[in-house]
């Protein structure tokens, strides 16, 4: 979708205005790809908007894809709340993928 593109686009730019509009299409959006693509993107942007929209997908989104995205979003940005969010990730997660990348993600931030 188009949306998958304007996000792609948003990750390159940065800024305050694109993590403004990735936060808003990871939290919102129906489209599965839309979330996968603004979780990359806030992994290009960073932030702590970024860190908390994507700690929050990490745990909440139904969508593996979607959770796995956002612990490699997680790896890139960083911080005390991506290393507690990807642990648990790492440890609790129902999908082995996501365990996996959580685990993957947690190594780039130490």
């Amino acid at each position: 979708p188009v949306r998958c593109i304007a996000a792609e686009a948003l990750g390159q730019l940065g800024g305050d205005e694109a993590r403004t509009a990735c936060v808003k299409a990871l939290k919102e959006d129906r489209s599965l790809a839309v979330r996968e693509d603004a979780s990359k993107a806030l992994g290009q942007i960073g932030g702590d908007e970024a860190r908390t929209a994507c700690v929050k997908a990490l745990k909440d989104d139904r969508e593996e894809y979607v959770r796995m995205h956002a612990a490699e979003a997680l790896g890139h940005i960083g911080g005390d709340e991506a290393k507690t969010a990807l642990k648990q990730a790492a440890e609790q997660d129902k999908d082995t993928d996501v365990r996996e990348r959580a685990r993957d993600a947690l190594e780039k931030i130490k």
